[in-house]
């Protein structure tokens, strides 16, 4: 399944945790790198970018990630890379893979406005 479509089926199960998002998120098809602090020590995991917002994003990966734990994502998402501060919020098994929801934190003015810039990039006129 691709990303964006991946993204459209969480969203459509998920209303809730729209509902409590501080910013609208936009379906992207990107490449993650996630450096995270987990109870075995420093973990590196590549996947797929989701979704985003300007205050975190939704990402795929092939290994168990726990909430709660800290983390360094690169974000590969239209010929555009940035390295971004976070925390794992949430995380679920979804089709052989686990889907994290990553808050970030405490972003730099210059990255805050990558983010903003991408996310306008994403969103339909009519939103």
């Amino acid at each position: 399944m691709m990303a964006e479509q991946l993204a459209t089926t969480i969203g459509t199960s998920s209303r809730k945790l729209q509902q409590r998002r501080r910013h609208p998120r936009v379906a992207v098809a990107g490449k993650v790198r996630l450096v995270a602090d987990t109870p075995d020590g420093l973990v590196t995991l590549t996947g797929n970018v989701i979704d985003l917002s300007v205050s975190g994003c939704a990402i795929r990966v092939h290994a168990r990630l726990e909430p709660r734990g800290e983390a360094r994502l690169e974000l590969d998402v239209h010929g555009r890379r940035v390295w971004l501060p976070g925390h794992i919020v949430w995380t679920r098994t979804r089709e052989r893979a686990w889907i994290a929801g990553v808050r970030f934190d405490r972003l730099v003015p210059e990255k805050q406005a990558l983010l903003m810039k991408l996310v306008a990039e994403r969103r339909t006129p009519t939103e």
